[in-house]
């Protein structure tokens, strides 16, 4: 089972209905969600899953279809410095 899930999805909702899931019953030790989803529902995100033990990476991609064309895209993280450096390559 993974240790870590990777999300890019396509509303806030949708994320906080992901990580829940992945919260219930889950292996998982970290979350790290790509997708552009705002404060609200990355807090949500981190409450939940924190109640679960599981770390909670807030990731925004940046830079939409041209600059994934480009090779461009910038990815902001906040989250736990040590979960970001057991992940960084």
């Amino acid at each position: 089972r993974a240790e870590t899930v990777l999300a890019s999805l396509p509303t806030p909702q949708v994320s906080n209905d992901v990580a829940a899931g992945v919260a219930d019953g889950s292996r998982v030790r970290r979350f790290v969600d790509l997708s552009t989803v705002g404060q609200r529902a990355a807090q949500r995100n981190w409450e939940v899953l924190r109640e679960h033990d599981i770390a909670a990476l807030d990731s925004p991609v940046s830079g939409g279809v041209h600059g994934a064309l480009a090779g461009t895209l910038a990815v902001m993280v906040s989250g736990p410095r040590g979960e970001f450096e057991i992940l960084h390559p």
